[in-house]
């Protein structure tokens, strides 16, 4: 009989373990349009849409807040380098402390995990639209009957937010400021923001621009073409995705990890945190390289128009102004130093790489490196063009608004005055060129997103690889069939995603059957992956550098 009633006491905890759970993971009724709606932006990530009724903590609060002013402002915050808390390093606590959304809690602390009531979400929030100069109504003569429970600090935010139908009341005109705020509270009320404020002017010192947002329909943009066919007698299933590029509310991006250059993450995480439609993996990258050590990329890398990381002589796939471009690409970086003793022009070898100990280096590291990761060689710190600092064999921080060359071993015959040029307050500048080898010069100069992996498997409409001139030589890489990723695009501008498994061969002739006038190759075996509106399609079987997305312009 005992054993009986302890089985029944567990069967109850257990059965209420799982109510308790769903009633956290279901929405309340006031709540379900405002989710689906809010879903239909699809620029939130889908993990946003789950556990409802939870207490919301502020690392979650200040996603939905610099959600809100990315999508207002049309731009993605980048964060300042030089910000940092000691109790997180979450992406978007930074970018909230970088426009000024929230400073933390103090003493240099964000307090990710802290819960947030309603009248801090209040206040937050409010901060949030004062950034942009959002036009706002003025509290009228309303009133709270518990006012008198209402921080000081939080009574105009409050009664501003009642005034834009920001945050109501719970009823019987009480605000209760000091109750937990929860997920579907945030997603309720950033819902009622983005339609509050469409067509409204948001203006800051750098953006001015009128508000323009509505739900997006993926169907419209992203066709699914997967299936399976026949090369050289050998039967092939594929997943593969169109994208119209013809459609101007997409932009393709190229991504890496929030940790910077030279890091790993899921293909996942990847997607979700660039709120991406659709993903592939994109360049090698020195995979096995140990975790303690750089993985750094092997191809070209460009973000935003700015040179992520450099590569050479291998098929890029570039995009620009909504038009696309593959070819084999050959890269220079030439600059100059000049100084009281003259002048010298120079040619540099890297940007954002690790620094070999044994051998000729010349390295240029921008701000999607948070540091250098060396102890090797001179560290040359340049801001407003000017060299400010040098700093020898010792990791230092990328400066914000500027960068760090190093350089190992000896350079030129006469090493000291090649030195004795390399000096604090000497001026300092370099470009970055890129020479496609079919002539298409305009199209890649000042080019905005770019990513180089290799082989080319079709140009101008043909198959064209070309092992030894991209490098290619190890006959296990072309003559076995391996996990493979690949990109291309058609006539009529669309852009093609496939994973599938094949020879290089067969590759090339799946993308040709796809309509693809151009197609490289990706980096493949367990980087291969693929990812679609919140699921993966083709799972990597390991972290990955870098993914080519489809994201909803903000």
């Amino acid at each position: 009989m005992k054993n009986k009633i302890i089985i029944l006491i567990s069967l109850l905890v257990f059965i209420m373990s799982i109510t308790v759970y769903a009633k956290t993971d279901e929405p309340s009724p006031w709540a379900e349009d405002s989710i689906n709606e809010l879903k239909s932006y699809h620029t939130f990530k889908s993990t946003t849409f789950s556990n409802y009724q939870k207490n919301i903590t502020r690392a979650e609060f200040i996603y939905f807040a610099v959600r809100v002013y990315e999508m207002f402002s049309g731009e993605d915050i980048k964060p300042d380098p030089s910000i940092s808390f000691i109790d997180t390093s979450d992406i978007y606590a930074l970018k909230g402390a970088t426009v000024g959304i929230t400073s933390g809690i103090g003493n240099n602390q964000f307090g990710p995990d802290m819960l947030l009531t309603r009248e801090q979400f209040a206040v937050l929030m409010v901060n949030t639209l004062k950034l942009g100069n959002l036009e706002m109504y003025t509290p009228n003569n309303y009133q709270f009957v518990d006012e008198n429970e209402f921080s000081s600090w939080a009574f105009d935010a409050i009664y501003t937010a009642k005034a834009n139908d920001i945050i109501s009341g719970v009823g019987q005109d009480k605000f209760k400021p000091r109750d937990n705020a929860t997920i579907e509270m945030a997603i309720t009320i950033t819902n009622k923001i983005l339609k509050n404020n469409n067509n409204k002017l948001w203006t800051t010192d750098k953006t001015s621009k009128i508000i323009n947002l509505s739900p997006f329909n993926i169907n419209e943009v992203i066709t699914d073409l997967s299936g399976s066919t026949v090369i050289d007698n050998n039967s092939i299933s594929y997943q593969a995705y169109g994208v119209d590029l013809n459609n101007d509310k997409i932009s393709v991006k190229t991504a890496i990890s929030n940790e910077g250059v030279g890091t790993v993450d899921t293909l996942n995480n990847l997607a979700e945190e660039n709120h991406a439609l659709l993903a592939i993996n994109g360049t090698y990258f020195s995979a096995y390289q140990d975790d303690n050590y750089a993985k750094d990329p092997y191809g070209i890398l460009v973000m935003d128009g700015e040179t992520l990381h450099t590569g050479s002589d291998r098929a890029v796939i570039g995009f620009k102004n909504g038009q696309v471009d593959i070819d084999r690409i050959d890269t220079q970086i030439k600059g100059t130093t000049t100084g009281p003793l003259g002048s010298l022009e120079w040619y540099g070898y890297w940007i954002n790489h690790s620094i070999p100990n044994d051998s000729l280096s010349f390295t240029i590291f921008n701000d999607y490196k948070q540091e250098t990761n060396s102890l090797y060689g001179k560290n040359y710190i340049i801001e407003d063009n000017t060299i400010t600092d040098i700093v020898e064999n010792e990791s230092v921080v990328i400066p914000k608004d500027g960068y760090v060359v190093n350089l190992n071993g000896l350079l030129g015959s006469t090493p000291e005055q090649v030195y004795e040029l390399f000096e604090v307050g000497n001026s300092f500048d370099f470009d970055i060129t890129y020479t496609p080898e079919n002539n298409q010069h305009s199209f890649w100069k000042d080019i905005d997103y770019a990513t180089g992996a290799g082989p080319a498997l079709i140009l101008d409409g043909k198959i064209d690889i070309d092992y030894e001139t991209e490098h290619f030589t190890e006959p296990k890489i072309y003559l076995n069939a391996a996990a493979r990723s690949a990109i291309g695009y058609t006539s009529d501008n669309q852009l093609i995603f496939v994973t599938t498994t094949s020879t290089l061969d067969e590759l090339a002739q799946l993308m040709l059957s796809l309509n693809c006038v151009e197609a490289m190759n990706l980096d493949g075996g367990a980087s291969s992956g693929l990812w679609y509106d919140g699921n993966l399609i083709r799972t990597p079987g390991r972290d990955i550098s870098n993914i080519i997305y489809i994201q909803v312009k903000n």
